[in-house]
């Protein structure tokens, strides 16, 4: 999670996104970085048989919450700013949108990509928390078992 948010936190970073501007070969590095953190994160909070994290559902709901509010934040910070974080990109009146529409614009992709990504980790996660761990017919077979076993 850690590397993740520090991840994200760093490839949003305005001397390193101007950078990656400048020198397009650096989106190779920036790729490969973001899928294997987000391959060894997915791994820790989707379940998927025969693989199943080993963190708890109240820890991944959590983890998914703090991942997502974390893009938030950074989109929210972007889109609120009077000016843009990044030199490398420049704003010609009266040619394009806005250098004020462009930044909540992207806000709103990072906001809707992010949410339609952890929203429902954490709401899969949150039902079957909610929902009982044990399944219920498992006591009832036991029940079933037992008196078969002891006969009448």
């Amino acid at each position: 999670m850690v590397a993740f948010i520090a991840l994200t936190i760093f490839w949003r970073a305005a001397p390193v996104l101007d950078f990656t501007v400048r020198h397009g070969w650096v989106v190779v590095f920036e790729s490969l970085s973001t899928l294997v953190v987000g391959v060894v994160l997915w791994t820790d909070l989707v379940e998927s048989p025969p693989l199943s994290p080993g963190a708890t559902r109240p820890y991944r709901i959590g983890m998914s919450a703090v991942a997502m509010w974390a893009i938030w934040v950074l989109a929210y910070l972007d889109a609120m700013s009077h000016s843009s974080w990044y030199s490398v990109f420049h704003h010609v009146a009266g040619h394009g949108i806005s250098q004020a529409a462009d930044q909540q614009f992207t806000a709103a992709v990072l906001w809707f990509s992010s949410a339609a990504a952890f929203l429902p980790l954490v709401f899969w996660n949150l039902v079957h928390w909610l929902q009982s761990e044990e399944n219920p017919t498992d006591e009832l077979n036991r029940m079933i078992r037992r008196e078969r076993s002891i006969g009448p």
